[in-house]
C-alpha cells in the first residue's frame, strides 16, 4: 500500500541525495554511478527530480494528466542528469580567466588537441565538462531564492577523471619535483543553476566576445556580450574554492549567514581537513554577484575615535560629526584571546622535528618582554638550549633571541660556521611589540611595530663556538650574499634553561622575506594558514591545555611544558576577508581528561536564531 505514496526512479547505482526548496519547489538530487567506457569504467553523475505542487505547474506530473492531488505524483516522471560547464575559475583570482577542459569525442580516451572544434552531438560531455571532477562522495545543495549552488567535492589528483594543469603552449606544468600539477586536488567546487520549468540550466554570463575573457578585451573593438563571436553562450565556469582543501568523503557543510550590516552576507563552510585532522571553519563575504568576496568590502568611519561607533560607510565620505573625510576601518584589537607566559626560566613550546625556512625567510611574533632575572640572552626561537650552544653548531636553525627586554639577537648557521648579530636597543619594555625578522639571501632587515628598524648585510661569524677576527682583533664580518641557511628545523620556542620573560603571541614563520608593505598589512590582523608561503603559524589561542596547534595544514603542532595561558590585550584584529578558524572536538572521560573524537562520518549545520 505504501509503494503506492512512493516515487521511484531505477537505472543508477544511486550513493548519495540531496534536497533543497526553491521558488515554492522542492528539487531531490542524488548522485549517482552511470557505467562508462574508457578511459574509466564508472562515472559518478547528478541527477535531480523536481517536486512542483502548484495548480498547472511547470513539472509533467509523473501520474499523467489531469494533475493528481498526490504528492508522489508531481514529481518530474523521469530524472534528468546536471550538466556541468566546461570551463573551471578559481575563487579570488577574478583577473585570471577561466580554465577549459580538454574536449573529448565519445568514447574516445584521448582529448582533442586544444583549438579543435568538436560538434555538441559528438562531444563527451562527461570528460569534456567539470562533471568529470567531481567524486564520488556526499554533497550540498542550497538556495538563495534565485540559483541553486551546488556544492560538491572535487577529485584527488590521483583519481583516473584527474585533469592536469598545461600552459599556453600546451605543455604540462610541474611542481618543484617535476610532477604534474592538478587542475583540482580533493578541494570544494560550486556550480550555480537557474530553474527554468523544471530543468536546472547553468547560469549564463557576460565576456568579451573575443577574448571570451569577463575582464580582457582583445582589443579595442572586442564587445561585451552573452555569446561569443560563433554564438555559443557564455556559460558560467564551475568555481573552485581552493582554499578549502584536504577534503575526504564528502565531509564539509555550507551555510549563508546574516550579518549586522544591510546588505551584507556571509558564507559560512566547516570542512574536515584530512591533512591536518582537524575541523576548518571558513567565513567569508558572500560578494555582490553572489559568489565569494575573498578581500571582503572596506568599510569606513570617522576619523575621531569618540564617533567611530556611530558612523560606518561601505564607502568614502565625509563625517557627519566633524566634517572631515572619513577612513578606511580596520579591525585591531579584541580577537587576541589567549597568550603564553614564560618565567624566564625553563618554560618552552617544544616542535617536535622542527620547521624548516629555506633559503629566505621571515619570523613574526607578537611579544610582551619583561626584565629578566639575568643578562644573558633569552631564546624565543631556536633549534638550541641556549646562545653559546648556537656559536658552537653550524647546523643550528634560524634563531632568535630578547637581549635585555630592548634588543634581538639573530642568527643562523649555514653547514659551515654561524653567523650572527645584535640589533641595537628597539624593543619597548613591558609593552607589546609586533618583531619581524626577514632574511632575502643579501640582508637581514628587523622591523617592530611595522617600521625597519635595523639591517645587516654582513654578519660576526663563529666556529666552533669562537669569534672570528681579524688581524687587528676586531670582529672579521662576512657578508650575507650567497650565504644559505642550514636545512634545520626550529624545535623551540623559548628553551630548557633561562627561556624568555614575558609573554608571547600569534609566532608566524614563512619560507619567504617578507616586505614592509606587507607586514603592515597584516600583523595586525589575524591570518588564515593558507597564506603564500606560510610554514608554520600559532595563534596561541587555545588558553588550556598542553598543545599549541599550527593553523596551517602541515600540522607542526607544539607542546607546552613550563609556560602559564594569560589572556592575551596584544592588538590583534579580525581582517575583512577570508577568515579560517581550525577546531577539534573533544569530550572528557570518566577522569576529566581531555579526549579527542574522530570524524568518520558527514558534516552538518544550521542558523539557529534564538529570538
Amino acid at each position: 500500500m505504501l509503494d503506492a505514496f512512493v516515487r521511484k526512479y531505477t537505472g543508477l547505482d544511486y550513493r548519495y541525495t540531496a534536497t533543497v526548496r526553491h521558488q515554492g519547489k522542492v528539487i531531490a538530487f542524488a548522485l549517482a554511478v552511470k557505467a562508462g567506457t574508457q578511459p574509466a569504467a564508472s562515472r559518478p553523475v547528478v541527477v535531480y527530480s523536481v517536486l512542483d505542487l502548484e495548480p498547472g505547474g511547470d513539472v509533467a506530473p509523473a501520474g499523467g494528466s489531469p494533475k493528481s492531488p498526490f504528492d508522489v505524483d508531481a514529481w518530474s516522471a523521469t530524472l534528468q542528469e546536471l550538466g556541468f560547464p566546461s570551463e573551471i575559475a578559481e575563487a579570488g583570482y577574478g583577473v585570471a580567466d577561466q580554465t577549459a577542459l580538454p574536449a573529448h569525442k565519445k568514447d574516445k580516451p584521448e582529448p582533442e588537441a586544444p583549438g579543435t572544434p568538436v560538434p555538441a552531438d559528438e562531444r563527451d560531455a562527461f570528460l569534456s565538462s567539470t562533471a568529470r571532477l567531481t567524486a564520488l562522495a556526499p554533497f550540498q545543495a542550497l538556495s538563495d531564492g534565485k540559483h541553486v549552488y551546488l556544492f560538491r567535492q572535487a577529485v584527488a589528483a590521483d583519481d583516473p577523471h584527474a585533469v592536469f594543469k598545461r600552459d599556453r603552449a600546451g605543455d604540462a606544468v610541474l611542481d618543484r619535483k617535476g610532477r604534474p600539477v592538478p587542475l583540482v586536488d580533493a578541494t570544494l567546487l560550486v556550480d550555480r543553476f537557474v530553474l527554468v520549468g523544471d530543468k536546472l540550466l547553468s547560469k549564463r554570463e557576460v565576456r568579451y566576445q573575443r577574448s571570451r575573457s569577463k575582464s580582457r578585451p582583445q582589443s579595442r573593438k572586442d564587445s561585451l556580450g552573452d555569446k561569443d563571436l560563433d554564438g555559443k553562450p557564455f556559460v558560467e565556469p564551475s568555481l573552485e574554492l581552493s582554499f578549502v582543501g584536504g577534503l575526504s568523503s564528502g565531509r564539509f557543510t555550507v551555510l549563508l549567514l546574516p550579518t549586522l550590516v544591510v546588505g551584507i552576507q556571509r558564507w559560512q563552510i566547516f570542512a574536515y581537513n584530512g591533512a591536518s585532522g582537524r575541523i576548518d571553519g571558513y567565513n567569508v563575504e558572500r560578494a555582490q554577484d553572489g559568489l565569494f568576496n575573498l578581500k571582503g568590502t572596506q568599510f569606513y568611519s570617522s576619523p575621531d575615535p569618540r564617533y567611530q561607533k556611530d558612523v560606518f560607510e561601505p564607502r568614502p565620505g565625509t563625517d557627519p560629526f566633524t566634517g572631515e573625510a572619513l577612513v578606511p576601518f580596520v579591525s585591531s584589537e579584541g580577537h587576541a584571546e589567549a597568550a603564553l607566559e614564560f618565567d624566564g626560566d625553563d618554560d618552552r613550546v617544544e616542535l617536535g622535528q622542527g620547521v624548516v625556512l629555506g633559503a629566505s625567510y621571515t619570523q613574526e611574533a607578537w611579544i610582551l618582554p619583561t626584565r629578566p632575572s639575568g643578562t644573558e640572552p633569552q631564546p624565543l626561537l631556536t633549534s638550541q638550549p641556549e646562545a653559546a650552544a648556537c656559536r658552537a653548531e653550524p647546523l643550528a636553525a634560524p634563531s632568535l633571541w630578547i637581549e635585555r627586554q630592548t634588543r634581538l639577537r639573530i642568527g643562523f648557521g649555514d653547514g659551515s660556521a654561524w653567523h650572527e648579530f645584535t640589533t641595537k636597543s628597539i624593543l619597548a619594555p613591558q609593552a607589546w611589540n609586533h618583531v619581524a625578522v626577514s632574511f632575502d639571501g643579501e640582508a637581514i632587515r628587523v622591523w617592530v611595530n611595522g617600521r625597519l628598524r635595523d639591517k645587516a648585510e654582513a654578519l660576526a661569524v663563529y666556529q666552533q663556538g669562537r669569534l672570528r677576527t681579524s688581524s687587528t682583533g676586531e670582529p672579521s664580518l662576512e657578508a650575507l650574499a650567497g650565504i644559505t641557511p642550514a636545512a634545520s628545523g626550529i624545535t623551540r620556542i623559548g628553551a630548557s634553561s633561562n627561556s624568555s620573560s614575558g609573554c608571547i603571541d600569534e609566532i608566524r614563520l614563512w619560507s619567504r622575506a617578507r616586505g614592509g608593505a606587507e607586514l603592515r598589512a597584516d600583523m595586525s590582523q589575524r591570518l588564515t594558514g593558507g597564506e603564500l608561503g606560510l610554514a608554520a603559524y600559532w595563534r596561541f589561542d587555545e588558553g588550556r591545555g598542553a598543545s599549541v596547534y599550527d593553523q596551517t595544514d602541515r600540522h607542526q603542532d607544539g607542546t607546552v611544558d613550563g609556560a602559564t595561558w594569560v589572556t592575551s590585550d596584544a592588538p590583534l584584529g579580525q581582517g575583512k576577508g577570508l577568515l579560517r578558524n581550525s577546531f577539534r572536538i573533544a569530550t572528557r572521560d570518566a577522569a576529566g581528561a581531555l579526549e579527542v573524537r574522530s570524524v568518520e562520518t558527514g558534516l552538518s549545520a544550521l542558523l539557529y536564531d534564538a529570538a
